[in-house]
């Protein structure tokens, strides 16, 4: 009986030579599996950061891009702004801009002439067409809102 005894311990040891070789390969092959992983990981996340990096500068080109519009467009405003203080104010009205509130007849001094509002009218370039403040123009009329002016409104000018 001994020599059975012997002889298995010896199997033992061979089959657990086997197994120890098996999960030797075994974690070789994972290793070099989880390795390749890596470097693929690796060089995805690196070229994650070039693109990032070239989106962040794409930005800042963007965002350049639109100061230089904006400041264009500030400086045509101005200069629009320039030329349209060029354009001579519009002549004082005619008598045919007499409204019907005088009698259509012409206003004369002790009569406040009116004025028909026309487009692009304010209440500056009226009192200027005028010869009159806007302040007395808002006082000869004190329901006119200055800020909403309707063409073809008929106002008071003193």
């Amino acid at each position: 009986m001994s020599t059975l005894n012997e002889g298995s311990k010896g199997g033992l040891g061979v089959g657990l030579a086997i197994l120890g070789c098996v999960l030797g390969i075994m974690g070789m092959y994972f290793g070099l599996s989880a390795s390749k992983e890596a470097k693929t990981s690796a060089t995805r996340t690196e070229e994650l950061s070039m693109q990032l990096g070239q989106l962040s500068s794409d930005d800042q080109r963007m965002a350049f891009s639109i100061r230089e519009v904006s400041d264009k467009t500030d400086k045509l405003a101005s200069q629009i702004a320039t030329l349209e203080a060029r354009i001579p104010s519009k002549a004082a009205p005619s008598t045919n801009r007499v409204s019907t509130a005088t009698g259509g007849k012409t206003p004369t001094a002790s009569q406040p002439g009116m004025y028909t509002v026309a487009a692009g009218d304010t209440l500056g370039k009226i009192a200027k067409a005028h010869n009159t403040t806007v302040d007395a123009i808002q006082k000869a009329n004190p329901s006119l809102d200055p800020k909403r002016l309707k063409i073809g409104a008929s106002i008071k000018i003193p």
